[in-house]
């Protein structure tokens, strides 16, 4: 992700959103130059909504929200050797939240049936980051510096049993503290040889409360008799990593990565006696890649790379171990990147194959002692599959842009036996596809028509390990139509316009086998949007 810098001239620039629901989604933007060599940015982004998917427990609507963002960077060049860049944000906003439905298996794929709470979930959150990003540039070397920030505290607070009756009510909150530091130190003389090499520290702390009991007759939660757990997780972790790249010749070009993560970390729940454990999760990632520039506009190339997912720990209870160890991948991939009729068309390729060592599940169990949610490893899987992207600008006011990608996944492994062997990976679609276009056409002195318009085939995926619940493919279409002048742009945008239904978020047998919790994406929604930039002295 890369974010915009601050600019040397001053730019105002906003969009203006109004949908269903009552939403209303207000971006604004002002960048420019404070004195010589410092320059500024700053964004405030609001959005608020009704909502559009009913609660027939409340009559209201389960995805309201309400919140505001604000993001600011500062640019500083001292000197013409030294970059220094500054950045913080802030949110504040709630959302409606734990809008599950249960459901049975025959049941999972009828949107008709809505989420019925007596509870309306509220999701409130505060999220504060702040960095500091310092390059002092030496000829061929560069050192750099990147400090880091961040603060999060989430509530949740809704139903405890997903229906309409006043039975169980939950309560989860979250705070999250980290600091980051990185020092990397990289060359390059713009010869056959460029490398780089730095060290990662981090400091987190994160206290997971939940509440889960009998509800009140106002709606609360009776802490009396009520499961409490209050988790405090702290880890230090510090990371050791390079990479050198040599030109073997002017065509072919060789990669070595390596990089060492360890991360200690230790958690307690204060409400459980003798609960406290530690665990150190490391790992060794190296990473080999060769690539070939067969010509100007053709490359080919050929990765191995490992990556890893630290483990963790889960909160007490029958479901999980304490205990979940890393995710290991080992990635090996061929892909060729290129370019045709001088641009104008691109074809990018790749077929890969990713073994995975414990790979992580997460699901969640619903009981009369509370909502636990859970992560376990899956000893051994693997994924072989294919990624094709091809950009094409077949005439200068219409540009098309597709994208398929297949994963064959499959557990090898699962507990030493033939359980669930051959099984398709959970939660992994087995097909995407996406299809954009987007052309615009003059209809008037300095006014274009603009026309977007993109499909999305999401393949069939399976919720649960057993393979028993599944979601078949999707298909999903957006469009924008309006016209747009050099100051400002008016147009109409429809999102899931074929109103595609499709779980949003999934429990599967969180009652026991069967018997699933399920959340619904957003319908088909109609909007007005004004986007007015401008740029001035």
């Amino acid at each position: 992700v890369v974010t915009k810098r601050p600019t040397d001239e001053f730019e105002v620039s906003g969009k203006v959103y109004w949908g269903e629901g009552s939403t209303f989604d207000g971006l604004a933007t002002l960048s420019g130059p404070i004195v010589d060599n410092v320059q500024f940015r700053t964004s405030v982004f609001y959005t608020n909504s009704d909502g559009v998917i009913p609660n027939t427990g409340t009559n209201g609507k389960v995805d309201f929200r309400d919140e505001i963002v604000w993001r600011g960077a500062l640019h500083i060049q001292p000197t013409e050797n030294i970059d220094v860049e500054l950045r913080a944000a802030y949110t504040d906003g709630e959302h409606g939240a734990l809008t599950l439905v249960p459901v049975t298996t025959a049941q999972f794929d009828d949107f008709s049936i809505l989420p019925s709470t007596n509870i309306e979930g509220v999701d409130e959150r505060k999220i504060q980051s702040y960095s500091a990003k310092g390059d002092i540039d030496l000829d061929a070397f560069t050192v750099t510096s990147i400090t880091g920030y961040n603060d999060a505290d989430q509530s949740l607070f809704g139903d405890g049993d997903f229906s309409a009756a006043p039975t169980f009510a939950q309560d989860w909150r979250t705070d999250s503290r980290a600091f980051n530091q990185e020092f990397r130190l990289s060359y390059d003389d713009s010869g056959a040889l460029r490398w780089l090499v730095g060290a990662f520290y981090q400091d987190r702390k994160i206290s997971d409360y939940t509440a889960f009991g009998e509800e009140t007759a106002d709606g609360g939660l009776d802490l009396n008799g009520a499961t409490l757990i209050h988790n405090v997780m702290k880890s230090k972790s510090w990371a050791l990593f390079g990479q050198a790249s040599y030109d073997i010749t002017d065509a072919i070009e060789l990669t070595l990565g390596l990089r060492y993560d360890r991360d200690k970390q230790s958690v307690v729940d204060l409400y459980t006696a003798n609960s406290h454990v530690k665990h150190p999760f490391k790992e060794l990632q190296p990473k080999v890649s060769l690539s070939y520039q067969v010509n100007d506009d053709i490359m080919t190339y050929a990765t191995y790379a490992r990556g890893f997912r630290t483990g963790g720990f889960n909160p007490i209870s029958q479901f999980a171990g304490r205990i979940y160890e890393n995710e290991v991948a080992d990635n090996f991939e061929l892909g060729v990147k290129s370019e045709y009729l001088g641009g104008r068309l691109m074809v990018n390729a790749a077929v890969f194959h990713i073994a995975f060592d414990n790979q992580q599940f997460f699901f969640s169990r619903a009981t009369d002692q509370g909502v636990f949610r859970n992560i376990i490893n899956i000893p051994q899987t693997k994924i072989n599959g294919v990624e094709v992207e091809v950009a094409a600008r077949p005439f200068d006011n219409l540009l098309l842009r597709g994208s398929l990608g297949y994963n064959d996944t499959e557990i090898d492994d699962f507990d030493g036996t033939n359980l669930y062997k051959g099984n398709r990976t959970p939660q992994v679609n087995d097909l995407t596809a996406s299809l954009s276009a987007d052309f615009n056409y003059p209809i008037a002195d300095g006014m274009d028509f603009i026309a977007h318009a993109d499909y999305e085939r999401r393949g069939s995926v399976y919720w649960d390990i057993e393979n028993t619940l599944e979601t078949p493919g999707k298909d999903f279409v957006n469009i924008r139509v309006g016209v747009e002048t050099d100051n400002w742009t008016l147009a109409l945008v429809g999102r899931n316009v074929t109103n595609e239904r499709t779980p949003g978020a999934v429990g599967a047998d969180a009652f026991g086998p069967g018997l699933h919790l399920r959340g619904p994406n957003r319908p088909r929604t109609w909007g007005g949007e004004v986007r007015f930039p401008f740029y001035g002295p």
